[in-house]
């Protein structure tokens, strides 16, 4: 088994650190909540950088679309999508493959004031990987929070601006003769930057 860079540590220590200081200023963030106008459906766009995968010969980018259906105060679904490409090196043997996820998400709230959200998530869905070499499809599975820093508020729409990071399940069968040792683990750290617009 390869052994993980330190820099999958360091994130994994970021991610926990994240999480700890969200719940531990919440109760104060809390007290500056706010009656908003309830919303009906939603928009978000992003981009994602596969900044630590635990197969460390590769690494990429991603663009993703969501359709946002709020359901409770603090709680919401999305329909998920995501377009991406990763370009995979060892020992003079590369590699480039696309890769389409498609999830179910659910969305809740640690946070939420008038000036800033946080909230924690988890998604679940299919993933392919294609290139020249090979196509293969597995199960994919996210968990992530979001810390939106911008947030505009109207009485038709809500606009916000958000950071997130999230840790993927994405196991394949395992590949042959592409690199030098197989590839069969595309899971791994994803951080990304995206804009909703809620109605």
């Amino acid at each position: 088994m390869r052994k993980k860079t330190m820099k999958s540590y360091k994130i994994v220590l970021l991610l926990c650190i994240t999480i700890g200081v969200l719940l531990g200023v919440s109760s104060h963030i809390l007290a500056e909540e706010q009656e908003e106008e309830k919303r009906v459906i939603g928009f978000k766009f992003g981009v994602g950088y596969y900044a630590s995968l635990n197969d460390d010969r590769f690494e990429g980018a991603s663009s993703n679309f969501s359709l946002i259906i709020p359901i409770d105060a603090g709680f919401s679904g999305a329909v998920y999508h995501e377009n991406g490409n990763i370009n995979g090196k060892q020992d003079g043997k590369t590699i480039d493959a696309d890769i389409d996820i498609s999830e179910l998400r659910v969305s809740k709230d640690l946070v939420n004031s008038k000036s800033v959200s946080a909230s924690l998530f988890l998604g679940a869905g299919n993933g392919e990987v294609e290139s020249i070499d090979f196509h293969d499809s597995s199960l994919v599975g996210d968990i992530g929070t979001e810390l939106i820093f911008v947030k505009k508020i109207g009485k038709v729409t809500e606009a916000m601006l958000a950071v997130n990071m999230l840790y993927r399940y994405f196991y394949m069968s395992p590949v042959t003769g592409v690199l030098t040792e197989e590839i069969d683990d595309l899971g791994g750290f994803v951080l990304g930057l995206n804009l909703s617009i809620l109605f």
